[in-house]
């Protein structure tokens, strides 16, 4: 059987029409005058063309034909090879190889190899590799082969007791979309893979599973985390708004909101629940006084001391931050530089937080500020360039009210501009790694003149080797900082109870009832009608729970006014027994 795909003459009283093999049961090799040769479909139509008839059932470019010489190698998508003349190889969407050419050896391109989703190579069947695509795998190029092909392979995937499974996909979505975590293609399973560090309520750390961690009541560290001196200790924000760094039990036993472990406390709101990432990387240089923020020029290429952020040319930054739990958000720190100025000259700033990237259709405002917490001051780091000792782009700290706004877990954006004074900027430095050209998946855009939103990078210096990658993204230095929300008991205006978000009982004009307590507890420790979850001095003493060292004092005993503690406990306990008898003897015996 001929090939149902090639392109035929067919002689007619209107002249010579091209028409699809399918229309005949039979062609036959018809010879031109300038020796190229042709299939047609009858005699009529090869002396239509002044050719030579060579009969029925006979063929172009097989030996038996004497008009061969415009023959050659017809490739076709598939990789397979057939001798053809260009105009029938062409005409059948196949490529020509050239008059002459033959295909002993195969002269035609090959469909290469094929890594699919699951990992598993196959060899495409076409050439390019559409239907590699199509099936969703990745080509790796004509002529490749299975044998010399290395295909990613799916990676470990840990469910939440601490079980292991390799996942069916690169990716992993069937472990990722079963609620499961995935590490990365191309990890595997082993004993303890799915496994990390869990830190009870005490302080004390063990390697545990998420699931079992979350049975004792601790806090788990995440998957391959290790248990690390201090890895239990977090921020802690105390009723009184004071941050301290203690474990969870500590913490809680103040009356305090556990962080988390691993949290910082922030400068002005309680923690820091955004870094996104350092820009101190020594001692500065020089006769400056403090930190240096290194320009690595010369180490690294790079070119940029800092992103200009200044409000009067309408120069505009902006970046992403994650929150992991519902947080109330305080406050943003930004850092930035006037070059040459010697006292504090950024005067003000603004900025607001958005749904989605800025330049996004559909994004929102959440919220904007121009409000500065305190006065903006002085850090003592330097930015400095390689060899680089003059202290003229000293960093000034700026601290933005975000006035608590309350945010679910998920990924926001900030913008945000600076004032400045009669110096150049102000001008914001890029987060600044050490032998890095940058913060690995750094997204922080810049606009100016209102202009639309470009990404920030840092194209490097010229002639300078070896160069830095193309493009090379930069993110550039702030802080979030917060605390997290928690459903806590709040006690209503009206006297009643409900457990709600702590900015919603805030918002209401409610108190905030102590972390852990319920509002089903109906225990009056001091019988003064108001539930201790709602009541702020349990005891009835006159001294706050929250400063009270004995806030469950026996309702008749007489307190000290300051602490809390009764009167005559000698010992500490807040208990008045013979203990505090024998105590008071020693003293008096001590005395004499």
């Amino acid at each position: 059987m001929k090939d149902t795909k090639r392109l035929f003459l067919i002689a007619s009283m209107a002249g010579v029409t091209l028409m699809n093999a399918g229309a005949f049961a039979q062609t036959g090799a018809c010879c031109q005058q300038d020796g190229d040769c042709i299939d047609v479909a009858s005699q009529a139509a090869c002396n239509l063309i002044n050719g030579t008839w060579h009969g029925l059932g006979t063929e172009c470019c097989t030996v038996s034909i004497p008009c061969r010489a415009t023959c050659g190698a017809c490739c076709s998508p598939n990789g397979t090879c057939r001798i053809e003349n260009e105009f029938q190889c062409v005409g059948g969407g196949q490529v020509f190889r050239g008059p002459g050419t033959n295909c002993s050896p195969n002269q035609c391109v090959q469909p290469g190899a094929c890594c699919l989703p699951s990992g598993t190579c196959t060899m495409s069947v076409m050439v390019g590799g559409a239907d590699c695509g199509s099936a969703g795998g990745v080509y790796q190029g004509d002529g490749t082969t299975c044998s010399q092909t290395s295909c990613p392979q799916p990676g470990a995937c840990c469910a939440a007791d601490g079980t292991c499974s390799l996942s069916s996909q690169l990716g992993g979505m069937d472990c990722t979309g079963s609620g499961r975590t995935y590490l990365g293609d191309g990890t595997t399973c082993s004993a303890g893979t799915c496994l990390g560090g869990c830190c009870l309520s005490s302080g004390s750390c063990q390697i545990a599973s998420a699931a079992s961690c979350q049975s004792l009541g601790g806090d788990f560290l995440g998957i391959g985390s290790p248990c690390v001196q201090d890895s239990c200790l977090g921020a802690c924000c105390e009723l009184t708004g004071v941050c301290s760094i203690r474990v969870r039990s500590s913490c809680e036993f103040v009356g305090g909101a556990f962080q988390g472990p691993g949290t910082a406390c922030g400068l002005l709101g309680c923690s820091v629940v955004w870094d996104n990432g350092p820009f101190v990387t020594g001692i500065a240089a020089g006769a400056c006084n403090g930190e240096q923020s290194l320009l690595q020029n010369v180490s690294m290429c790079l070119n940029n001391f800092g992103y200009s952020a200044a409000g009067e040319s309408s120069a505009m930054l902006a970046d992403d931050f994650v929150l992991t739990q519902r947080t109330m958000v305080a406050s943003l720190v930004l850092y930035a530089y006037e070059t040459f100025a010697s006292a504090v000259s950024v005067t003000g700033a603004s900025a607001t937080i958005h749904s989605a990237q800025p330049s996004t259709v559909g994004q929102h405002a959440l919220y904007s500020t121009a409000t500065v917490l305190q006065p903006t001051e002085f850090t003592n780091v330097y930015r400095q360039s390689d060899g680089d000792a003059g202290c003229t782009r000293r960093l000034q700290r700026i601290v933005l009210n975000l006035n608590n706004i309350a945010l679910n877990s998920g990924t926001y954006w900030v913008s945000f501009q600076l004032t400045g004074g009669a110096f150049s900027g102000p001008f914001v430095p890029p987060v600044t790694l050490l032998g890095a050209p940058g913060k690995p998946g750094a997204n922080s855009l810049f606009s100016s003149s209102g202009g639309a939103f470009q990404p920030v990078v840092d194209t490097g210096s010229s002639g300078c080797s070896p160069p830095v990658p193309s493009p090379n993204p930069q993110d550039v230095v702030f802080a979030v900082e917060g605390r997290l929300d928690l459903v806590r008991p709040c006690c209503n205006t009206d006297g009643s109870c409900s457990m709600v978000f702590e900015s919603a009982c805030m918002a209401g004009g409610g108190n905030p009832g102590p972390i852990g307590s319920s509002c089903n507890d109906p225990a009056d420790f001091d019988s003064d009608g108001a539930p201790d979850v709602c009541d702020l001095d349990d005891d009835g003493d006159g001294v706050p729970d929250a400063v009270d060292v004995c806030p469950r004092n026996a309702v008749q005993l007489v307190t000290d006014a300051v602490s809390g503690r009764p009167l005559g406990d000698t010992n500490g306990d807040c208990l008045l027994d013979g203990d505090d008898i024998a105590g008071f003897v020693q003293q008096l015996l001590a005395g004499n």
